[in-house]
């Protein structure tokens, strides 16, 4: 039911948004080379709107990934949590990667499970990377987490650049490099302004910190919050809930043998 919920209230704030310049943004980078957010696009009208599509594949996904994982007790905890905080804000454009990591944290001895490193680029490139140091850290396999990682990374230089074509990012969005951004933002912080965004990344981050325990678990985590916080924006519930839902289905899994 949390995620039902998850999944309404972030649909109420993707039926607010503006779709023609939410759709200009979206093709530019990363959104471009996010397949599975650019075929909702294309599903637009037909007859769904994009921000039902977006939510129910949200609902469907985090539902499916819950059932592959299992959570219980205070992990079920952290699993809802996490959902609300991406699903509350309308941040399940790639809600497909959130199956594929639970499959991959779960399965992570099975001789398959590398493959799925080449759709999780396809679909969102951050959880591509976690999932690749997560397989380097626990697998069995290490070499094939290499070998499907370089292919991985092939196949989205291929529809990058030769397929969809290279676009920078959006002139509104973030640049690749984020730090000096980042400091922007707090100027505005310390002006009373946008403070929830940094709200909201402390409870994503507080949730990660309780949801380590072992080692290489905090060790995924630092990993993540040093690419978040250089590439990206540390503040978006969205990076770090990948990590969470690879050390969930993990620990699920050694309980169970």
């Amino acid at each position: 039911m949390m995620i039902w919920i998850a999944t309404a209230l972030g649909y109420q704030r993707l039926s607010d948004m503006d779709i023609v310049v939410n759709f200009e943004y979206w093709n530019y980078a990363p959104n471009r080379y996010r397949l599975f957010h650019q075929f909702l696009m294309i599903l637009h009208d037909n007859p769904l709107s994009i921000a039902t599509l977006i939510s129910l594949s949200f609902g469907i996904c985090v539902t499916a990934a819950y059932f592959i994982i299992r959570p219980q007790h205070r992990d079920l905890q952290l699993f809802l949590l996490g959902v609300l905080l991406v699903g509350i804000f309308g941040y399940g454009y790639n809600a497909i990667i959130y199956p594929l990591l639970a499959l991959v944290g779960k399965y992570k001895h099975h001789s398959l499970t590398p493959l799925l490193l080449i759709p999780l680029v396809l679909c969102k490139e951050f959880a591509f990377f976690v999932a690749v140091v997560f397989l380097l850290l626990y697998s069995r396999n290490k070499l094939s987490a290499l070998i499907y990682g370089g292919l991985g990374t092939v196949s989205y230089l291929v529809v990058r650049f030769l397929i969809l074509g290279n676009v920078t990012n959006s002139p509104s969005s973030a640049p690749l490099f984020t730090p000096l951004h980042m400091l922007s933002k707090f100027n505005l912080w310390f002006l009373g302004l946008n403070l929830w965004f940094l709200g909201i990344g402390c409870c994503v981050v507080i949730l990660m910190v309780i949801a380590t325990n072992k080692t290489k678990e905090k060790y995924l985590v630092i990993v993540t919050a040093i690419i978040a916080s250089l590439l990206a924006l540390w503040w978006e519930p969205q990076l770090w809930i990948p990590t969470l839902v690879l050390i969930l289905a993990e620990r699920r899994r050694s309980e169970e043998q």
